[in-house]
């Protein structure tokens, strides 16, 4: 089990489809939108994609399949979130997956430089 952010499955699915293949990943729902907003930068934006809707469908047949959890995030992991962000002055959107992974105690799968060093602080 790992707790992934939009960074993670927007890797695994332009870059490394074997990041999507492990037995479970976790995740909140705003990782969809993330990786939703990802796919049409480079749709639009970076125009390296000529169609981002089978991304989204790869992203929602995880999730269908149940490899791909969404987590409820309850009022006691937003207020761990919005603590941690506090004290470390990062972004909410990204606090959450590192509160929940060490809510969960479980690995962080995320490409952002600034959740790696507060999940290893």
């Amino acid at each position: 089990m790992r707790i992934v952010d939009s960074s993670f499955i927007v890797e695994g699915l332009l870059k490394n489809k074997g990041l999507l293949e492990e037995d479970l990943l976790l995740t909140v729902d705003l990782a969809l939108y993330g990786a939703a907003n990802s796919v049409w930068k480079h749709q639009y934006l970076l125009e390296d994609l000529d169609d981002g809707l089978p991304y989204l469908s790869i992203v929602y047949g995880l999730v269908e399949s149940g490899r791909t959890r969404i987590v409820d995030a309850g009022a006691e992991l937003v207020e761990k979130t919005h603590s941690q962000s506090a004290k470390h002055r990062l972004p909410v959107h990204d606090t959450v997956y590192v509160a929940l992974a060490r809510e969960l105690e479980s690995p962080l799968g995320a490409f952002d430089k600034r959740q790696a060093r507060l999940m290893n602080s």
